[in-house]
């Protein structure tokens, strides 16, 4: 994976990293955590993008994680950030799925108790 368009993806991934870190007030630490890799990692690759490229891995959960545009981290057109309006949406979403999650729980734990005191 050592070629000039891995180079070109990974000097977006950085450009975008750097971005994301700003605007969310993040550590360097703490951002490559939340993309699943070590800060000494992160740190080399920052040091040596031509050496260090970045995974294919790292580069989807930076897209997940932070609603960047995969089409702009592989090709470099169109906007750095996804359509805000469908991350919004997903978000919106997740949420309710795991509101929904902890209702189902609820309710097993509830099933239980009267299962118990029904004997």
């Amino acid at each position: 994976m050592d070629n000039v368009y891995t180079k070109e993806v990974t000097k977006r991934f950085l450009e975008a990293s750097e971005t994301i870190m700003a605007d969310k007030r993040l550590s360097q630490s703490a951002y490559a955590k939340s993309i699943g890799t070590t800060p000494a990692n992160f740190a080399r690759m920052k040091a040596n993008p031509g050496e260090n490229n970045v995974s294919i891995e790292r580069l989807c959960e930076m897209i997940h994680q932070y609603g960047i545009s995969p089409i702009w981290s592989i090709t470099g057109h169109g906007d750095k950030y996804a359509d805000p309006v469908k991350v919004a949406a997903k978000e919106i979403l997740k949420s309710r799925i795991i509101g929904m999650e902890l209702v189902v729980d609820d309710i097993k734990q509830a099933l239980k108790i009267l299962k118990k005191s029904a004997k």
